[in-house]
């Protein structure tokens, strides 16, 4: 009898320590979660929970300002003036024909 009595004892005190750590383990996600929530409120996102939605907002905006650069770079430009730079660039600039 004195043996259940003990492991009964040692089970207790066993789940009082597991509660202990979960408890600590609770706590320190609680701290994590806030600090994040910070984090993201510096960011401008004010709730954490539609996240995705910013996101996705967030990407579209960046792929739309990627291609409004890409429409102000003047391509044809650079296509028809790149082989006259290249070979002047290998026999070096001629400085007489500038002025």
């Amino acid at each position: 009898m004195d043996k259940s009595l003990e492991q009964i004892k040692k089970s207790i005190e066993d789940a009082q320590t597991l509660k202990i750590r979960a408890t600590e383990r609770v706590l320190s996600l609680r701290q994590q979660y806030s600090d994040k929530v910070e984090e993201l409120k510096k960011l401008g996102i004010d709730n954490p929970k539609e996240i995705e939605k910013e996101i996705k907002l967030r990407t579209n905006e960046i792929e739309n300002l990627k291609e409004e650069i890409n429409n102000l770079i003047p391509t044809d430009l650079i296509k028809k003036y790149s082989n006259g730079f290249a070979s002047q660039k290998e026999e070096g600039p001629d400085f007489n024909q500038a002025f």
